[in-house]
């Protein structure tokens, strides 16, 4: 948002303000999505996380409160209320980084295979199979594969 306000500032006009915010805080989420997946030390990471949730947990806070004040009458009832959307909003935020972050080379290889039984085999069937039942002309119907 700085940088989209900055290059207003500067006289960019209002679109291309737009649009260069938008690019520099897609470009931030992938970098910090990024530092967060490939990171070992736990304190690198916490650090990372709390850069994007307590934003987030604050305009949580923000929001709520704002709403509360337009239904509830009682003071008491709407810092109760903006807290606990503070709590959800930066919980949310603390999720979706950790979920959306890429997985080191090796870390994940695929589908688990999980067994079903000793006489039932594997629970995800071969691609091959797959591929020559969903598609009978296909190159894994050949006799040389």
């Amino acid at each position: 948002m700085t940088v989209g306000i900055f290059t207003y500032q500067i006289g960019i006009g209002l679109i291309g303000a737009i649009v260069i915010g938008f690019f520099a805080g897609a470009l931030g989420l992938l970098a910090g999505q990024h530092i967060f997946s490939v990171a070992h030390p736990p304190i690198i990471r916490l650090i990372v996380a709390l850069l994007f949730a307590v934003p987030a947990a604050c305009a949580g806070y923000s929001m709520t409160f704002g709403l509360a004040q337009v239904g509830i009458a009682s003071e008491w009832w709407r810092q109760v209320f903006a807290l606990v959307g503070a709590v959800v909003v930066g919980c949310t935020a603390w999720a979706r980084l950790a979920i959306l972050a890429i997985a080191a080379p090796g870390v994940f290889s695929g589908p688990p295979r999980l067994s079903l039984g000793p006489s039932l085999g594997p629970a995800i069937p071969d691609r091959r199979l797959s591929c020559t039942l969903l598609h009978p002309l296909s190159v894994w119907n050949r006799a040389d594969s």
